[in-house]
């Protein structure tokens, strides 16, 4: 799978609230690495990450669906173990990526330009 696919569909994710050419998008994420995130065989988004930066860009389409176990132990739970945190952030005003990070455990930090930080904290189990 091409990278530009996954990441034309975490761009597809997120352009309607956040109007950002796709090339524009690409630039901005060259050093990060992606993983694809698929339901029923069908790109729905992807994981982006760069040291302990973590940020998931899921279509309608994969909401309640594509969270898995092997997503977990790949992403955030490696990132743990890696770094002792992890960082995301979300546009403020989005409650359906406040929820869901909130829910995973992350806790706000801090909020600047519409954009809110949030962090997860190792505990001794990671």
């Amino acid at each position: 799978m091409a990278r530009s696919d996954v990441l034309r569909a975490a761009w597809e994710s997120f352009h309607d609230r956040m109007p950002v050419p796709f090339e524009s998008f690409c630039e901005a994420v060259a050093g990060w690495d992606v993983l694809p995130v698929c339901v029923g065989g069908q790109v729905v988004g992807a994981v982006l990450q760069k040291g302990p930066e973590l940020h998931a860009c899921i279509k309608p389409e994969g909401f309640g669906r594509w969270l898995s176990k092997r997503v977990l132990r790949d992403t955030i739970d490696a990132t743990l173990k890696r770094y002792g945190h992890v960082i995301t952030k979300v546009q403020d005003g989005n409650a359906i990526g406040d929820i869901f990070v909130r829910r995973l455990g992350f806790v706000q930090m801090s909020v600047a330009d519409g954009i809110v930080t949030y962090r997860l904290e190792a505990t001794h189990g990671n």
